[in-house]
């Protein structure tokens, strides 16, 4: 009985009631989108941008310059480890904000699936992405927030963890100015909660999309006949997705590995740490459902060949007469050349070539990390 609770909770999904097409998803990613939301706002999404890393650091910057308060928060490693994450976060959420929804339209025709069935998957797995992550906490959901505050108890409680956490990591000694303590204070607890919400939001998404595309995902058909006509199953644009948010995610990584590496900063270390494994996740967990997927078609398809050349087989390896014809020894030939083409096919979305990158990008971002820890 639990082990079917569970398996209907990891497995089961409602299609989205209102998205079961293209059209429909665009529209439905406009109502729920970052970017969108901005505008509605009155706020120009790349005056967004711009103006939040300053916020982020300028603090900072003064309490170094102008009042000399020592922190380790307030080196100017960190700070400016601190400001490039800020610009790369923004740049990866809006990126990933406009551009998810095009990608999976573009690879709709890989999955053998009806174009309501898809869409309607696609529009769940939006809902439930944009209701439990990409800054949950300081926006409301799609259709409302089911479990607002069971949500919020939640975000509070790692948000009161990271303060005590930093605080013993990284004790500080307030500045005598009671200007300064008062904005070193405020400071503080602005960063904290920028670090802790950025944290979440990329641990939420990572796990719905895991959810989605790595357990649910996994039980769709490929086409594989789309192999003929695109590469990687016309997939290629999701692999082209997801390296270049790995890309600029282990960018991030390498930053604060590189300034740990230099100044023996553990803060920036322990971010460069907990960073590359929620990578990788990401960029494995995004694809794997997919994977999936194809290895248990491309089975099915060789299953079915097996069972319709089954006679023509036994004539042609196993019966010695009478001779097979000519007819049987044809067949038996495009079987086999049928069946080395599907299991020549790939068994992932992710080029060869994409993949090389990924994992040199990997290893390349993560050495400073590595040899700080090792020294």
């Amino acid at each position: 009985m639990v082990v079917d609770r569970l398996r209907t909770a990891l497995f089961g999904w409602d299609p989205h009631a209102t998205v079961r097409s293209e059209a429909e998803l665009r529209a439905f990613h406009e109502e729920i989108s970052l970017w969108h939301r901005l505008r509605r706002l009155g706020v120009h999404p790349v005056l967004f941008a711009v103006l939040f890393p300053v916020v982020v650091v300028g603090p900072g910057v003064v309490l170094a310059v102008e009042f000399g308060v020592e922190h380790p928060l307030l080196t100017p490693p960190m700070l400016a480890v601190m400001f490039c994450n800020a610009v790369i976060n923004v740049a990866v959420l809006f990126f990933v904000d406009r551009r998810f929804p095009t990608v999976m339209a573009r690879i709709r025709p890989a999955f053998d699936l009806e174009t309501g069935q898809y869409y309607g998957f696609v529009g769940r797995m939006f809902e439930v992405l944009y209701h439990y992550s990409m800054y949950a906490p300081l926006a409301g959901g799609p259709h409302g927030r089911r479990g607002r505050f069971r949500y919020l108890a939640f975000v509070a409680g790692c948000y009161a963890f990271w303060l005590v956490a930093i605080a013993v990591i990284a004790p500080a000694t307030l500045p005598a100015s009671a200007v300064a303590r008062g904005l070193f204070v405020a400071y503080y607890l602005v960063v904290v909660a920028w670090a802790t919400l950025t944290l979440l939001t990329a641990v939420t998404f990572v796990a719905v999309i895991c959810l989605y595309l790595s357990v649910r995902a996994s039980q769709f058909s490929i086409r594989l006949k789309i192999m003929r006509r695109y590469a990687n199953y016309g997939l290629e644009p999701l692999g082209g997705f997801l390296f270049h948010t790995l890309f600029f995610a282990l960018a991030a990584v390498a930053a604060a590995g590189i300034a740990g590496l230099a100044t023996g900063n553990s803060l920036l270390l322990l971010f460069a740490v907990l960073g590359a494994p929620l990578v990788v996740v990401w960029f494995v967990g995004a694809q794997y459902g997919i994977h999936h997927a194809i290895v248990s078609t491309k089975h099915r398809r060789l299953r079915g060949l097996d069972e319709s050349y089954t006679e023509e087989l036994d004539q042609v390896f196993i019966e010695s007469t009478p001779e097979p014809d000519l007819q049987t020894i044809h067949d038996s030939n495009s079987f086999i050349e049928v069946k080395n083409e599907i299991e020549s096919l790939p068994n992932w979305p992710t080029s060869m070539k994409t993949l090389y990158q990924v994992v040199t990008t990997i290893v390349v971002s993560n050495l400073p990390s590595v040899i700080a820890l090792l020294t």
